[in-house]
């Protein structure tokens, strides 16, 4: 089973260069056969902008396997989807779960744990398997426990800097490059921030993907690591005192919350800088936006330990291990790894296709900004998304880490008492 970097990473540098279930009444489970010998299985997603792609992958799919149909499960709500996804899919015994469906950092270990998930080391071996040295070698790692594969990657994003060139040249600053380091990114961030008017230098909010899982992988800290917490760790505690330090050219999480959130705020123009994923580009250049044609992207900036840290995740295909037609599911999965999805997938604009050929078709559909580096810090320095078996831990953190960001404990007193917390939680007390 392949897991080399060189042929991703080869393939990613020339690109970079060059509401309620829609299908009401339906269970989220497997399906029976129906007549004629066509059997049925279903597939589930949150990802509500790319229910077009699906629907015509499955419409091709079918049409090359007449005997099988699938039904496909997704939501009418975009801001509520991947909640609602979750609630149902937990919600949900090992025999109801869909017979293929969207898994996510987030959840696979406590899946995996749960025996929910069905091995697909078969599906990536030999000549004809679905080869995973195309993607990411950190995001295809993300979904390999105890040395098995329970997922094939679908897309990723790692997280970049994102900022605003007018509020720079009315502060008279040049703009970001990717040789900043730490001192020139905070230095910015306070000369913007004494614009005043409303304005702050950057927003430091209460994130996780897009704010100090970052830093802490920076500063070669660790959030989770073979289902141990790492908030005890001086490197780890040191990433979240950088984190906290933004907060004072930043807004306070009253004023963020209120605001709609960190994106909000920079999309109307009232942020110099944010830590923002490729994704973001469609939403920046979308109809609530007001900064379209002001803003670009470049890498993060170097910490004082001289290294960069950027999360990388991205969701991937699964199948469950109760599925009634595990062959079907494996020929279903199969055709949505191969070449042609991932070049359909990044023609939509909406993500970058996990496989690496295919990047710079997401890519293209943005020339006006430096996307080429989000594929660049996953080949160079992207860190897998944190991940545990531990249910709800990630709630846990957000929690705890509300009075470290608000300044009322400090940070180690508050990963002390997130670390005392998680252990509890992990006790069941």
């Amino acid at each position: 089973m392949g897991r080399g970097r060189r042929s991703w990473t080869a393939a990613v540098l020339a690109a970079v260069l060059g509401c309620c279930l829609l299908l009401a009444g339906c269970s989220l489970g497997s399906s029976a056969g129906t007549g004629g010998g066509q059997v049925t299985i279903t597939y589930a997603m949150w990802q509500t902008n790319l229910t077009d792609y699906m629907k015509e992958r499955i419409a091709s799919f079918e049409a090359a396997n007449p005997n099988i149909h699938v039904e496909l499960k997704t939501y009418a709500d975009y801001q509520n989807a991947p909640g609602q996804y979750w609630q149902d899919m937990n919600a949900a015994s090992r025999e109801d779960l869909p017979d293929v469906f969207q898994m996510n950092a987030l959840h696979v270990q406590e899946y995996q744990k749960a025996g929910k998930l069905l091995e697909l080391d078969d599906l990536i071996s030999g000549e004809k398997g679905i080869s995973v040295d195309h993607f990411p070698d950190s995001l295809t790692r993300i979904y390999e426990v105890d040395g098995r594969q329970y997922g094939i990657p679908i897309d990723y994003d790692t997280i970049g800097l994102w900022y605003n060139k007018d509020l720079f040249d009315k502060a008279g600053v040049a703009y970001p490059t990717r040789s900043w380091t730490w001192e020139d990114f905070t230095g910015a961030a306070r000369k913007i921030n004494a614009l005043g008017g409303g304005v702050h230098g950057f927003i430091a909010g209460n994130q996780d993907q897009l704010g100090y899982y970052n830093t802490v992988a920076a500063c070669g800290g660790t959030i989770v690591q073979d289902d141990r917490f790492g908030f005890d760790d001086e490197k780890t505690q040191a990433g979240i005192q950088y984190w906290v330090d933004l907060t004072k050219v930043s807004p306070t999480l009253e004023e963020i919350d209120a605001s709609g959130g960190p994106h909000m705020l920079f999309m109307q123009g009232k942020a110099g800088m944010v830590f923002g994923g490729d994704w973001e580009a469609a939403d920046f250049t979308g109809s609530d936006s007001t900064v379209a044609s002001v803003i670009n992207v470049t890498e993060m900036p170097t910490m004082p330990n001289g290294k960069k840290g950027t999360v990388i995740h991205g969701k991937a295909n699964v199948i469950s291990a109760g599925t009634k037609h595990a062959e079907e599911a494996k020929k279903f999965l199969t055709f949505l790894s191969a070449p042609e999805s991932y070049e359909k997938l990044g023609a939509t604009g909406k993500c970058i296709p996990a496989y690496a050929d295919y990047a710079d078709t997401f890519f293209g559909l943005y020339p006006q900004y430096d996307m080429g580096i989000f594929a660049r810090e996953a080949v160079e320095y992207g860190a897998p998304f944190p991940s545990s078996s531990l249910t709800g831990w990630s709630e846990v953190v957000v929690e705890k880490m509300t009075p470290i960001l608000k300044g009322t404990v400090s940070v180690r007193d508050g990963c002390a008492q997130i670390m005392d917390a998680l252990n509890a939680k992990a006790k069941g007390k």
